[in-house]
């Protein structure tokens, strides 16, 4: 029998920055029936006590020939922060508060090949985990429970069966900062690899062992994490965004590396407002595969304004996004993982303005998108239809001939050579220069939206580029656009109806392509044999004159191509007739009469083109 009681070490290291010192205080050591005699067994206690009430505990049987061991472990109480002169060149970072209690068995049998070492039963809890960055005034990990449990492990076999993962109440702060780094990628500095073990050129193990070895077979039974808040704050973009999400609940069930396994796996949280997100579904590790519904409800969309803003000339000041389908990302080789969509999205009380002076562009009460598919690798999205219903949309024609939607595109510094050709205006480039710069690809590789259908819609137009300026309020309008691709040549067909100051009938049709890689708008706007004699009372009114009769027929021509606007406006008044004068201290004081007789032609019609 071998006892050691109460034992002392005091122990410095001023090798690590900052140097460290602890003391062990008692020690107590038992060990019984110990002798080198083959298979004979000894029994051992151990217990050690920490300056900060640290504690290590375990029992079991050892023996020397041939080497083996059984017993428990537990450390109690531990405070890594104590410890963190030894990784101070790594971590950057302070552990503030959180204590660990490790318990586990562990059985160990050198004779075998490769030697066995099991652990059974083990447990990890940590509580009251604080992380802060330096110079922070918050942590940027906060969790109050974080427990593993009943985790069996065979590591000779490379086999780890976790029985529960569980953590509740937690918080965590993650930010990118101006140069598109993470915070959290700066406080870990992973060491410099040595030219060999980047090489591979040394002690490098055969092909098919390095392969049976990359990842060892873990099985998670259960993951449940509950009660989260993440915040994500961008500091990387013009204007900084935050994200923040509450409740947040990851469960998984049967989680396993082994080829072929599947596990189920939900996701669930919501926004400051009301807005839920909810995913449910199966995850595979190996490959890469999964497969789950999505379900978005009322999610805000004002907190991802700074994203428009990177790049759209737009401020989205209102609305929620619900999304409604099933999700899927799958890799089954070295390319990039195939990621797919197919389901609906709903935008309601949608509201927009233009970013530069702030005036109303796009609002809507509901936009349904339905039959959407979306893939990356390869990149493409189709649309079945897409209704949207009372919408309010403003349209500029300045003198200029550009226009307020134009604007929402922001401008990209094109690289293609001098500005300047010799003889040429700065605008202009020769196909030379436009061939040496980089052709920039869109993000989608096809596009296609088969229909979009619109409904109670109100169009204010103005066209400042003709004298006097002409102002379109549209009240009423419907109708649809079909046939919408991105490819440059298709062209989509446009059938709108609506009425001018809801008096008047109008129609609008023609074809546009908003989707190739410059826009295309050939519309006609058309007042059709409108009738004037319910402007009576104006008449009276500036004119000085009653109107017996007349017709009015307005086309009005946008054609867009090559970012050049070309506008025709024709007017025609057919047998427009006033009647006897009347007093009017409003009316202009002008032979008006006059005025028409000699604009009429010989049908009685005034032509303004």
């Amino acid at each position: 029998r071998f006892a050691l009681q109460g034992g002392k070490v005091q122990f410095t290291d001023r090798v690590p920055a900052g140097s460290f010192e602890t003391t062990l205080h008692p020690i107590d050591v038992t060990v019984r029936h110990f002798r080198t005699v083959p298979g004979s067994k000894a029994e051992f206690a151990l217990a050690v006590t920490t300056e900060i009430a640290e504690t290590v505990t375990g029992e079991g049987t050892f023996s020397m020939n041939p080497l083996a061991a059984d017993g428990t472990v537990t450390l109690a109480d531990l405070f890594p922060g104590k410890y963190f002169p030894y990784v101070r060149d790594i971590l950057a970072f302070s552990w503030e508060t959180g204590k660990v209690n490790i318990s586990t068995g562990f059985k160990y049998r050198g004779e075998e090949t490769p030697p066995g070492a099991i652990l059974s039963g083990l447990a990890v809890t940590l509580t009251d985990l604080r992380l802060v960055e330096p110079g922070a005034d918050r942590p940027f990990v906060a969790i109050p429970l974080f427990a593993v449990r009943a985790v069996d492990a065979d590591l000779s076999k490379r086999e780890i069966t976790i029985g529960e993962v569980a953590s509740s109440g937690g918080a965590l702060f993650l930010k990118r900062l101006k140069d598109g780094s993470l915070n959290l990628s700066r406080l870990v500095a992973m060491p410099q690899a040595k030219e060999s073990e980047s090489t591979g050129t040394e002690n490098a193990l055969p092909p098919t062992e390095n392969a049976e070895r990359a990842v060892p077979r873990v099985l998670l039974t259960a993951l449940n994490l509950e009660g989260y808040r993440v915040v994500f704050e961008d500091a990387s973009l013009e204007a900084p965004a935050t994200v923040e999400l509450l409740d947040l609940r990851l469960a998984a069930e049967n989680l396993s590396t082994g080829p072929g396994d599947k596990g189920k796996v939900s996701l669930a949280f919501r926004d400051p407002d009301k807005g839920t997100f909810l995913t449910d579904g199966t995850l595979g590790v190996d490959p890469l595969d999964f497969q789950a519904k999505i379900l978005v409800e009322d999610m805000a969309l004002y907190p991802f304004q700074p994203y428009v803003l990177e790049n759209l000339n737009l401020l989205v000041t209102g609305g929620t996004v619900s999304v409604d389908g099933t999700v899927g990302v799958k890799k089954e080789s070295a390319s990039p993982p195939a990621v797919t969509f197919a389901g609906s999205v709903q935008a309601k009380d949608y509201s927009s303005a233009e970013a530069a002076k702030g005036e109303e562009l796009l609002r809507f009460q509901t936009a349904l998108v339905e039959g959407l598919a979306l893939s990356l690798e390869p990149n493409v999205l189709k649309i079945k239809e897409v209704r949207g219903t009372d919408f309010y949309a403003r349209i500029v024609i300045r003198p200029d001939k550009s226009s307020n939607l134009l604007d929402v595109v922001k401008e990209t510094e094109e690289e293609t050579g001098p500005e300047r050709t010799e003889g040429k205006p700065a605008e202009e480039k020769t196909p030379a220069a436009v061939a040496d710069g980089p052709v920039k690809k869109p993000f989608f590789e096809t596009v296609a939206i088969d229909k979009v259908t619109l409904d109670k819609g109100r169009i204010d137009f103005t066209d400042l580029h003709v004298t006097p300026a002409f102002t379109a309020n549209l009240y009423d309008m419907e109708g649809t656009v079909e046939g919408l691709f991105s490819d440059e040549k298709s062209r989509a067909d446009v059938r709108l109806k609506g009425t001018y100051e809801k008096v008047i009938p109008l129609v609008i049709e023609g074809q546009v392509n908003p989707l190739g890689g410059d826009l295309f708008v050939d519309l006609k706007v058309i007042f059709q044999n409108v009738d004037l004699s319910p402007l009576t009372p104006y008449g009276r009114k500036y004119l000085g004159y009653p109107i017996d009769k007349g017709k009015l027929f307005l086309n009005l021509k946008y054609h867009i191509e090559n970012n050049k606007l070309d506008a025709k406006n024709a007017v025609l008044i057919d047998q427009f007739t006033l009647g006897d004068p009347v007093e009017s201290p409003d009316a202009v004081g002008l032979p008006i009469k006059l005025a028409i007789a000699l604009l009429k032609d010989r049908q009685g019609k005034i032509d303004l083109d």
